[in-house]
């Protein structure tokens, strides 16, 4: 399975988002442990949805 990720742009006062997609990723181990699996964690244009700015 592909792997995606955002990357955040700002220039000129305009935040630019864009979804980049890279190159698979071998399978977790059985026995792998998570940081953020099943945990909180703040997103990436959150305070720009809130505020109304995201596009």
């Amino acid at each position: 399975m592909p792997i995606h990720h955002v990357d955040k742009e700002k220039s000129k006062g305009k935040t630019k988002l864009t979804v980049v997609e890279t190159g698979r990723e071998q399978a977790w181990a059985d026995d792998a442990t998570f940081t953020y699996v099943g945990q909180r964690h703040a997103r990436v244009e959150g305070a720009e949805k809130v505020a109304g700015r995201h596009t």
